[in-house]
């Protein structure tokens, strides 16, 4: 699967790569775009919780859901750079049920607007393996995929702090 993603890619001179040699990136802001136009792959969960501190709920999502996580969005992009205090949560889990639980026990209600937390299921399981780090004890998911969620979904001010997490994680 990864030998013929590569080489659709190279094909489309996004990137350049020999067998057993790292995949060398021409540009890496026209590889993103091409990303960026590929349909969604996930399925969304949106909730309200009672929250004051963002970053304080998402450690109780952390150990209620035991780890099986990863935080992105503006959320996880103020954990590598403060630039600004996220008003929601965007978290990838293995399965929206358990998190529904958990969001629940919270004191948690199902949102269809103004939601502050919102579970994202990926088709691809290894988004929560895949580029994830922990920062201030708080697993998220690959810069790559903080970048990219937090500008989809980000509004405003959030973009802006997509674009300086851009700059100053990403380097382009």
């Amino acid at each position: 699967y990864t030998s013929r993603i590569l080489t659709r890619l190279a094909r489309a001179d996004l990137i350049a790569y020999a067998r057993n040699t790292p995949v060398e990136v021409a540009d890496p802001a026209e590889l993103f775009e091409a990303w960026q136009s590929m349909p969604t792959r996930t399925v969304e969960s949106p909730w309200f919780v009672p929250m004051s501190d963002a970053e304080a709920v998402a450690h109780r999502l952390e150990d209620a859901l035991e780890g099986q996580v990863g935080f992105t969005g503006t959320l996880a992009a103020s954990l590598l750079t403060r630039h600004l205090e996220p008003e929601r949560i965007d978290v990838y889990v293995d399965g929206v049920s358990r998190a529904a639980d958990v969001a629940t026990e919270l004191g948690g209600e199902r949102a269809t607007r103004g939601a502050n937390l919102v579970f994202l299921v990926h088709r691809d399981p290894g988004i929560l393996t895949i580029g994830t780090r922990t920062l201030r004890g708080l697993r998220t998911v690959s810069p790559t995929q903080i970048y990219r969620d937090a500008l989809q979904r980000g509004r405003g001010r959030e973009r802006e702090a997509a674009n300086q997490f851009r700059r100053e994680i990403l380097k382009w």
